[in-house]
């Protein structure tokens, strides 16, 4: 990830045929960011080779905000704006346009299988400064899509460079998405989220050091520039605000750190202060210990107060408004590739893999996740 000359990138960044209309930067989706639309807009992006994915399927998509964000921008390779196409067009569009897997990923089989392509349909990708698994697409002048789970560069059979996501952790990411998304909008926060357009079957599997394997997934994102923090943690005003709205619905950041005798607050975000990156979120019954940010944790710095004192001091749920943990949370111990939408969404992947599940059982799932929930924020 270093500085790269951008003269005329604009031009070699073709997915799929389409009309390019220029349009100046529309409002944001309700609770949602305005998504970087200029090349020159990415942290230091270096350019990289990608492979069409040949077995990609889209199981998951938010077609309210794809319209809402690409309706100004372009028109689809059908000849028509996307206000104008189907969904299932609109599937298509998607996997033209982002359906892609890095070359270096596609050229090894250590970290995953054989991942099935299209050899004679690639595109040139741009890989921003500190992107480790994710890409992004520039498919026409205006328009950008955050691609997570598009491969490495090398990729590696260690923690976090292996450049792949499975698809149920992506379902997972796209729940928790909208789960925030909601939880700010009901609380009457104005803080926002990067939007998730769609989850894709990325048609292969992902392979672990211990000789498990689960189905690889995509998750398309909004385009956003991250915040300069170590592993874009935002500041501790804003990480402080969002986590005390998180914990009134029993949601919080720190689940990744439920073995410390602290909560390490692990709120990642956009250069403007916007929410993404949730796979470390989970649901507690309560809150009882003192709650760190990230970056200041007492074993980094012994002397650092807590931004959060222990149980009885702080926010605890709402009991008439939380998440219910019979869907959101765990059973044997507090981990966020533990909880319940977790397996759940891992076992879901699996069926569909294997030809059990079908797309509207996506659907159905997430409806399970969210149903309960949202007759309780509307009581």
């Amino acid at each position: 990830m270093r500085n790269i000359r951008l003269a005329g990138l604009l031009l070699a960044f073709f997915c799929a045929p389409a009309l390019a209309i220029k349009a100046p930067k529309g409002p944001a989706a309700p609770g949602r960011i305005s998504p970087l639309t200029q090349v020159r807009g990415l942290m230091k992006p270096r350019r990289e080779k990608a492979v069409k994915l040949a077995n990609a399927r889209v199981v998951l998509a938010d077609y309210p905000l794809i319209r809402h964000d690409f309706e100004a921008p372009l028109e689809t390779r059908f000849g028509k704006k996307i206000s104008e196409i189907t969904e299932p067009e609109i599937d298509t569009w998607l996997l033209d346009t982002a359906g892609y897997i890095s070359a270096a990923q596609a050229k090894q089989a250590v970290v995953n299988s054989e991942i099935p392509i299209h050899a004679d349909q690639t595109v040139m990708a741009l890989r921003p400064q500190d992107y480790g698994r994710a890409l992004v697409f520039n498919p026409s002048p205006g328009v950008l899509i955050d691609v997570k789970g598009s491969g490495a560069r090398r990729p590696k059979q260690t923690d976090h460079a292996n450049g792949l996501g499975t698809l149920g952790e992506m379902i997972r990411e796209f729940a928790y998405e909208r789960l925030v998304h909601k939880i700010f909008q009901h609380s009457g926060s104005d803080q926002r989220t990067v939007g998730h357009y769609a989850v894709i079957d990325a048609g292969f599997d992902v392979k672990f050091g211990d000789g498990r394997q689960d189905r690889a997934g995509l998750i398309l994102r909004q385009a956003h520039v991250r915040s300069k923090g170590d592993k874009s943690a935002l500041g501790i005003p804003t990480a402080l605000k969002i986590e005390t709205v998180l914990r009134k619905y029993g949601i919080t950041s720190a689940g990744a750190y439920q073995h410390e005798p602290y909560d390490a607050l692990n709120i990642q975000g956009t250069k403007d202060g916007a929410l993404l990156d949730f796979g470390g979120f989970l649901a507690m019954p309560w809150f009882e210990k003192p709650a760190f940010h990230f970056d200041h944790t007492p074993d980094i710095e012994p002397h650092r107060k807590p931004m959060l004192t222990p149980s009885g001091l702080f926010v605890q749920p709402d009991e008439a408004h939380r998440v219910p943990f019979s869907r959101w949370g765990w059973s044997d111990k507090p981990d966020p590739i533990n909880d319940f939408p977790w397996l759940w969404s891992h076992d879901l992947a699996r069926d569909l893999r294997n030809g059990i599940a079908q797309r509207h059982d996506v659907d159905t799932h997430l409806y399970n996740l969210f149903h309960d929930f949202e007759l309780r924020l509307a009581n």
